[in-house]
């Protein structure tokens, strides 16, 4: 039962720092996912407020990095609008410009 207790303590010793380490990291990278996904959140609502499809919108914004999964394409999580309307192009980016 001793020995036992003995390689407890020492697994949670040693698996300790790299715990805490995690937590900093994790909480940096929330620091700085933040206003990507904020951006997300507001496009997505002024395609559904315009009627604009996700695909639309995505076609004309291009690629937006979220750090740190930057080979992701932001613009792939909007989910645009239920009904969306036919609109050109050159439309949508006017629309979704800030």
């Amino acid at each position: 039962m001793g020995r036992f207790c003995l390689l407890l303590l020492v697994l949670f010793v040693t698996q300790l720092p790299r715990s805490v380490v995690a937590h900093w990291n994790d909480r940096e990278t929330v620091d700085e996912q933040q206003p990507v996904l904020r951006l997300i959140d507001s496009t997505d609502a002024l395609c559904q407020e315009y009627g604009i499809s996700g695909a639309s919108a995505r076609r004309v914004l291009g690629f937006l990095a979220i750090p740190p999964m930057c080979p992701e394409n932001g613009w792939d999580f909007l989910r645009g609008s239920a009904t969306p309307q036919t609109r050109g192009d050159d439309e949508v980016r006017r629309l979704l410009a800030p």
